[in-house]
């Protein structure tokens, strides 16, 4: 519970979150997991990985936005993760945090964010 709590604490951090977005340091540890810092990079990776017989899940990374403003990106910018898989053809998906769509600001509007996603998610075919 104790790191829990200590990760949520410093993904809140402005200054740590563009710490980690643009440190070499930072890059090096999480290399692994974090595909590119830019929809192109990440779908580069899903097609190399899908060459290789992986599906894959792309997530874009900030949880706990603030504003509904923030919260409206997200789903945008996964939005337009969904419609680039189905155009490329990519055996991906992607993976959404509740929170990213303003859950912890206001349940009205996450869902309404959500139900954007999952009705182009459903008109893409992704969606069953």
């Amino acid at each position: 519970m104790v790191l829990r709590s200590l990760l949520l604490y410093l993904s809140r951090q402005k200054q740590m979150r563009r710490w980690m977005e643009t440190s070499p340091t930072a890059g090096r540890l999480t290399k692994r997991f974090v595909a590119g810092q830019t929809l192109d990079k990440g779908l580069e990776v899903c097609r190399r990985l899908n060459g290789e017989g992986i599906l894959v899940t792309l997530d874009h990374l900030g949880e706990n936005v603030t504003s509904i403003e923030e919260a409206a990106g997200s789903r945008d910018a996964y939005l337009e993760a969904l419609h680039r898989i189905a155009e490329q053809r990519l055996e991906a998906t992607v993976s959404i945090k509740l929170t990213q769509f303003a859950l912890d600001l206001s349940e009205a509007v996450c869902r309404w964010n959500l139900d954007h996603l999952v009705a182009a998610a459903r008109e893409l075919g992704g969606v069953a």
